[in-house]
């Protein structure tokens, strides 16, 4: 992919024959004890009226589960054909994300800073507006898998943080030679 904020995944999904509005996009804005979603299409038309309370638990994760079946369902969306993603997520959402994986739901990662200039109000910050901005990112195919964040994202961060504290170190070496010399 030539893209570098786009997954492979989520081209296919919008790209894979039919009508955007046969995509159901899930947006997700993620909490330690409870999160937030939203359902889309592929076209960006909201299918829910307010946004769903999920928990982060096993409860949570059957639950969200048990309301994108029904939606897409009732829609005649394909399993294959369903995203469902968020801003980059914590440690502490790791398992939910990890247990929607293994029941054929990848989590796409979206960048925060472009869900936030992607929503219809920039002033204001809400649940729905943060979701709305989440939602338009992926729609607009800007986002990632974890599995790609695990494999690519995570060696080069901490490899630029190991950077960051060696120069440091040599600062801090050189400038007490420098003092100690003077």
């Amino acid at each position: 992919n030539i893209y570098g904020d786009r997954s492979q995944l989520v081209s296919e999904c919008f790209s894979g024959g039919g009508d955007p509005r046969e995509v159901l996009v899930v947006a997700m804005d993620l909490a330690k004890s409870e999160h937030t979603a939203l359902f889309c299409r592929g076209d960006g038309e909201y299918l829910l009226s307010r946004p769903l309370r999920v928990f982060n638990s096993p409860e949570g994760v059957e639950y969200l589960i048990g309301k994108v079946e029904s939606t897409r369902q009732s829609r005649g969306i394909a399993k294959e054909r369903v995203l469902i993603g968020g801003e980059d997520p914590g440690q502490y959402t790791f398992n939910f994300i990890y247990q929607l994986g293994l029941r054929g739901f990848p989590f796409i990662r979206v960048n925060a800073a472009a869900a936030s200039t992607l929503r219809n109000n920039t002033r204001a910050s809400t649940d729905f507006l943060d979701l709305d901005g989440i939602g338009q990112a992926i729609v607009q195919q800007r986002g990632r898998t974890m599995d790609a964040f695990d494999r690519v994202y995570r060696p080069m961060k901490s490899a630029a943080r190991a950077r960051r504290r060696l120069v440091s170190q040599e600062t801090a070496c050189k400038n007490r030679i420098y003092r100690d010399v003077e």
